[in-house]
């Protein structure tokens, strides 16, 4: 009997070491690569490191900046439905510190299946802490960056505003587009090995990776000018009453640009609400248009400031111009074959031989290529101002 039990005792002391093996063998040789690449990501962190965006000013004639965009920091709200077993609890003790929208939050907070869902952005660092506190199971708080334009609607069209494209957020209009890679930086990144208590081990030079900051952009734009212009603008809408609008005021000595707007216009911190897409785009320097004779005075501008002529200069009118081998005549205000001075030959809308003065200064400070501009008013046909021959110019 007793023979009997010490079997039975040693056969189950054997079923027993083989489970075990077995177990072991299954752990360490089955399963082997799986629980090692989990443990190394228990044991690994690793993060990517996002760059402060590059801020843009505008700057007065006595060098002071003031802010048209700028990046704030604060924290988001985000819960865990997967945690939140009694939802109307839970928005009960976050309304008093953050007003949350209730049917919002309870679709969000229905979705048991994920377990992140944002429902609330921008909280200051004392909303946070309060709800911290609180210590409610599946609700947390992480930190957040988000762009801001103080100016509100002043210089909008110049600026541009930061969104989501796919989901990526980028510049997706005016400067915060055009210098996209300006602003932006680049990314850094953190690899490091972490102890059974979650501090990080074996920092070194190849594992740590600083981000590089954005630059920052200063304009030329004055910011008493650019007021001064958006409030004339203004008036010119309230008044006629025009589907749109704008200009450019620039430094006549330098070409700088000391004022751009555009209307109508909108506010970038709330450019989701802007219904037309077409607003964002600034016709200023986006939209095709001819110059027409507002060009004429600065073409002669220029050509008195290079002393190419003077007011006492004539101008022979023969009324037409040869264009790719063709004789186009001119039959509208009257035209009268003639010569004529400096002051007639504006203010009977003449068009001069422009190819003399393509290679003023004036041009080359204000960038501007003659070849490349067209012009048009009073015509059927829109033509290169460098082909344009209708007559000879006599110093």
């Amino acid at each position: 009997m007793a023979a009997t039990r010490i079997r039975l005792v040693f056969a189950i002391v054997l079923a027993g070491a083989a489970l075990i093996i077995a177990r072991l063998f299954f752990l360490q040789v089955v399963s082997g690569e799986y629980y090692k690449t989990q443990a190394s990501r228990q044991q690994n962190f690793s993060q990517i490191l996002t760059p402060r965006r590059g801020e843009i000013y505008l700057s007065d004639r006595k060098g002071n900046m003031l802010s048209l965009a700028s990046t704030k920091e604060g924290y988001l709200l985000f819960i865990n439905p997967q945690k939140i077993k009694e939802p109307e609890a839970v928005l009960a003790k976050l309304n008093p510190l953050v007003p949350l929208e209730r049917e919002n939050f309870l679709k969000r907070a229905a979705k048991t299946g994920d377990p992140y869902e944002v429902v609330a952005h921008r909280l200051d660092r004392a909303a946070a802490l309060a709800i911290e506190e609180l210590e409610i199971e599946g609700v947390g708080i992480v930190p957040e960056e988000w762009r801001t334009y103080p100016l509100k609607s002043l210089a909008a069209h110049v600026v541009g505003f930061l969104g989501y494209k796919d989901d990526e957020l980028i510049g997706r209009y005016g400067l915060e587009h055009y210098f996209e890679d300006e602003l932006r930086g680049n990314d850094g990144y953190l690899d490091a090995d972490l102890s059974a208590g979650g501090v990080l081990l074996e920092l070194g030079k190849n594992l740590f990776e600083p981000p590089e900051e954005g630059h920052d952009l200063v304009l030329t734009i004055d910011p008493n000018v650019q007021v001064f212009f958006e409030k004339k603008l203004k008036s010119i809408q309230e008044k006629w009453n025009p589907s749109g609008g704008g200009g450019i005021i620039l430094d006549p000595e330098t070409g700088k640009i000391l004022a751009l707007a555009a209307f109508p216009s909108f506010d970038p911190n709330t450019y989701g609400e802007t219904q037309d897409l077409a607003t964002f785009i600034n016709p200023m320097v986006e939209n095709i248009f001819e110059f027409g004779s507002v060009f004429k005075p600065l073409t002669m501008a220029a050509a008195l400031n290079e002393r190419v002529l003077t007011p006492q200069t004539t101008y022979f009118d023969k009324g037409y111009l040869i264009l790719d081998g063709y004789k186009i005549e001119i039959e509208f205000n009257n035209h009268i074959v003639k010569t004529v001075d400096f002051g007639n030959f504006l203010a009977k809308n003449s068009h001069p031989q422009y190819d003399k003065y393509k290679d003023f200064d004036l041009f080359k400070q204000f960038k501007i290529e003659a070849g490349n501009l067209v012009w048009g008013e009073n015509w059927d046909l829109i033509f290169p101002i460098m082909q344009l021959y209708r007559g000879t110019i006599k110093a």
